[in-house]
């Protein structure tokens, strides 16, 4: 018989008071009897033993398992269990790209040169990093992941403008050779994908789940530099009678079980509870968004002519002039996976944290890629 419903029913026979292998009930009480027991393919020692309690406590089915395979290999978990890991790599996944692309171009209009651009796309995959390789939720089913890229940006603007200045021939040179540029950048929140890495409710051993979603995505965006409001146990109303609800009649209450242990968050009118014990989440991949990325750079430059051969420009460059936070995406950087992630909703306080700014949760941060306000000063002579 399957592991996992037989896990559940040894959890039940502790709630109840019983030994796990059903047994030793106090009067008046019946436990469930196990049929790894009942079968002979494990003795009613090795499931009443304090390690095996302790992996009931801690909801730990994968440690259970695996300690099952290495007293017996009668129980057939797994169809080649000489092999400690079956690890499958292949180019399986699959991708897909949308897009609509725009441009506006001025040049030399009366001293003024702009482009403008906007794009509206939609970038779709199964999995968007090779090198930060989470599994799958359900590695049966891979395909179920196929949502919105990491990259995702829905919309995206720029809008960069040259204008120089009209002059006035003086012996000083004050009022000719100078010129203004800026850099417009807006695009809409990128997704960020929420991984539990600590509770494995569902019992694969993986750490991959996702919980379970009532309400509006939008209630859930990042929430710049706090996590997303969390409540420990069964404190929320809200969340509790969701739980109940999905338990129904069924006595081990898998998900009102699940929420005790991780809580959950709750903002504005949605919540996210924990995926009942033995269930995969109804959360989809990369359901969540960003809060997004503006910036405005701007540069002002003055020439100097020298004779017919040397010229110099003087520069002073601006990265963010009006000082406008921006914030990381949970998963981390503007455009991938960066030094920090907070999307784990096992870690309250820091998940939905766009705890950096974008070049801060990048590995490789350049001037203009979302910090704080930057000044730089720059000298060029032209020979």
């Amino acid at each position: 018989a399957p592991i996992l419903p037989q896990f559940l029913a040894m959890q039940a026979n502790v709630a109840k008071g019983c030994a796990p292998a059903g047994t030793g009930c106090p009067t008046g009480v019946t436990g469930q009897s196990i049929p790894l027991v009942t079968s002979g393919i494990l003795t009613a020692t090795f499931v009443n033993s304090s390690a095996t309690r302790t992996d009931l406590s801690q909801n730990a089915a994968g440690n259970f398992a695996g300690r099952i395979e290495q007293t017996t290999n009668a129980a057939h978990l797994r169809p080649n269990p000489q092999f400690s890991t079956a690890a499958m790599l292949s180019n399986g996944a699959d991708s897909v790209y949308h897009g609509l692309q725009t441009t506006l171009t001025a040049r030399n209009y009366h001293g003024l040169d702009f482009v403008a651009g906007y794009t509206y796309s939609h970038a779709l995959d199964d999995l968007s990093s090779n090198w930060v390789a989470f599994l799958p939720m359900d590695s049966g089913r891979p395909l179920l992941d196929h949502a919105s890229s990491d990259e995702d940006i829905r919309h995206r603007f720029t809008f960069s403008i040259t204008y120089t200045l009209p002059e006035m021939k003086t012996k000083s040179q004050l009022l000719e050779g100078w010129q203004v540029n800026t850099i417009i950048t807006l695009q809409s929140g990128q997704p960020w994908n929420i991984n539990d890495q600590s509770f494995d409710f569902s019992g694969t051993g993986e750490l991959a789940d996702r919980w379970n979603f009532y309400g509006n995505p939008s209630d859930f965006k990042s929430q710049g530099p706090n996590g997303l409001p969390y409540f420990p146990g069964t404190s929320n109303s809200a969340c509790a009678q969701k739980a109940a609800a999905l338990d129904g009649t069924n006595a081990i209450q898998p998900f009102t079980t699940a929420l005790g242990i991780a809580g959950c968050y709750a903002n504005v009118n949605s919540i996210l509870i924990p995926n009942g014990l033995g269930t995969f989440g109804t959360l989809g991949r990369n359901v969540f968004r960003d809060t997004g990325f503006r910036n405005v750079d701007l540069s002002v430059s003055k020439n100097f002519k020298f004779g017919e051969r040397l010229r110099a420009q003087f520069r002073i460059e601006t990265f963010n002039i009006f000082n406008h936070p921006d914030f990381a995406n949970p998963n981390g950087a503007t455009s991938g996976y960066g030094q920090g992630a907070f999307a784990d909703p096992s870690q309250p306080g820091s998940f939905g944290c766009g705890c950096a700014t974008p070049d801060n949760a990048a590995f490789n941060p350049v001037l203009g890629s979302g910090s704080n306000r930057a000044i730089q000063l720059g000298l060029k002579f032209i020979f």
